[in-house]
């Protein structure tokens, strides 16, 4: 098989992936609703149980056919973060449990970056569902772009070079957040805050394009505060379109 179809046929696996990856991270918080709340005993318990491991097992499969989709070159374009965010928002709202409240705060003026579209909401999706699992019993999901100056809110973003400033993608909830220690290894490749059920954060291979794409990745977490993720990037001062 030729190149480009080889990484035609990685592309649509991603696209697929990610669907399912947010459909079945829907399955699976809802399950560890129901399960948490259950007696030990109950009956009910054990098909349940085989379930959460059936649903876990394709979410694993999943991400492995996201990782072929993740191995493909990068393609940059000059992107607007604003315009791609209010895309994954119409995207992941129908499939958004009751009990979570989307909001989106998106930039009113162009966010403009030199990314990998395609790439870039893969990670999008790994972070948001992430989100919803930190909220089984529900809360706020937050999507956000911002225009920073390259001295912002957050000293780290000065490391970058900041010609025309910076633009983020920001992704936060109101969850159960992490403590210290689960927070030094979130960024590990397997590593999961439900050991036995859980699938792994994603994070590394998030962060991983970010920085091949000239960019930073920022986490900040408190128990019972929540998560927030913050993806940066050098703002593009050229059209989309360009390349």
């Amino acid at each position: 098989m030729a190149r480009p179809e080889l990484e035609a046929l990685a592309r649509f696996a991603t696209g697929v992936g990610r669907r399912y990856m947010m459909l079945l991270s829907v399955v699976l918080g809802r399950l560890d609703v129901v399960l948490d709340g259950l007696p030990e005993h109950d009956p009910s318990r054990p098909d349940l149980a085989e379930a959460h491991a059936a649903a876990g097992q394709l979410s694993e499969l999943t991400r492995m056919i996201l990782a072929t989709g993740r191995s493909s070159p990068l393609q940059p374009s000059i992107v607007d973060l604003a315009d791609l965010l209010a895309g994954v928002a119409s995207g992941i709202r129908p499939i958004l449990p009751p009990t979570v409240d989307l909001v989106v705060d998106l930039t009113p003026q162009p966010s403009l970056a030199f990314v990998d579209a395609k790439q870039l909401e893969g990670g999008i999706a790994e972070l948001v569902m992430n989100a919803l699992e930190a909220m089984p019993n529900g809360g706020m999901l937050r999507l956000g772009t911002q225009r920073l100056e390259p001295r912002g809110r957050w000293p780290a973003a000065t490391d970058l070079p900041t010609p025309a400033g910076l633009v983020a993608v920001i992704v936060a909830d109101t969850g159960l957040g992490m403590a210290p220690r689960t927070r030094h290894r979130a960024e590990e490749p397997f590593f999961t805050t439900k050991p036995g059920r859980g699938v792994g954060l994603g994070l590394s291979a998030v962060r991983g394009f970010v920085e091949q794409s000239g960019g930073q990745f920022e986490l900040r977490s408190r128990p019972g505060r929540g998560t927030a993720v913050r993806l940066v990037f050098p703002r593009s001062a050229r059209r989309p379109g360009a390349r």
